[in-house]
C-alpha cells in the first residue's frame, strides 16, 4: 500500500471542479497549507 507522501506528487497536477464547476489543480490547494480532500461520486 502507497503512502500519502508517496501518492502526492501524482496526484498534484490532477484537475478537478470546484463547487461551482470550475477547474483547480489540487497541487495549488495544499501549497501554502494542509488540506482534507473529500471526493463524492454522484449516483443519478
Amino acid at each position: 500500500m502507497e503512502s500519502a507522501q508517496s501518492t502526492l506528487p501524482s496526484l498534484a497536477d490532477a484537475v478537478v471542479q470546484d463547487i461551482s464547476g470550475g477547474p483547480v489543480r489540487l497541487g495549488d490547494l495544499w501549497q501554502d497549507r494542509s488540506v482534507i480532500f473529500v471526493f463524492v461520486r454522484h449516483f443519478g
